[in-house]
């Protein structure tokens, strides 16, 4: 796969050699089915995906560790909507209001999480007389593919030599 190039502030797009069918994984499930080879796709800001590209349909993509959680709850009876809270320096933090849309089931997905730090969460089912329900907390450690590291690198052809430093 070559270097992604970036078209814009949430457009890339993801080039590689060779030709038939293309089968891309977007952190470690399918993607999406090509026979060109390039594919634009959209990232939000501040997002990570371990993209791959295989050639093989029974090809298995690695395993991926996604940056975000989601949470899922089951609807109550009478909750008007949900708040997500965020445990952060001891303090309970809003993080979300999530509307009842009488589906049975509600979620929201969380910013990208520090790697290999305990984050701690509930939800808080409110009525629409503004009471509180009995919040459901849950406490995950994220595991997820590392930042890249914080680099800048030259390259001298006259001497090859490359040349490392913070960025």
């Amino acid at each position: 796969m070559n270097a992604p190039e970036q078209i814009d502030a949430r457009s890339w797009r993801l080039s590689w050699t060779g030709s038939g069918t293309f089968y891309v994984y977007r952190d470690g499930t399918l993607f999406g089915t090509t026979t060109q080879a390039e594919l634009l796709v959209m990232i939000e800001p501040g997002d990570r995906h371990v993209f791959e590209v295989l050639d093989s349909a029974t090809a298995r993509a690695a395993t991926a560790f996604p940056p975000r959680l989601t949470l899922d709850w089951w609807a109550v009876d009478d909750a008007d909507h949900y708040l997500v809270e965020e445990l952060v320096a001891g303090t309970w933090t809003q993080r979300a209001h999530v509307g009842d849309e009488g589906r049975g089931t509600c979620h929201w997905r969380t910013r990208v999480l520090e790697d290999g730090v305990r984050h701690r969460f509930r939800v808080v089912a409110v009525g629409a007389d503004g009471n509180r329900g009995t919040a459901a907390a849950v406490t995950v450690l994220m595991v997820r593919h590392p930042d890249p590291d914080a680099v800048a690198f030259t390259y001298a052809a006259a001497g090859h030599t490359l040349a490392l430093g913070a960025a």
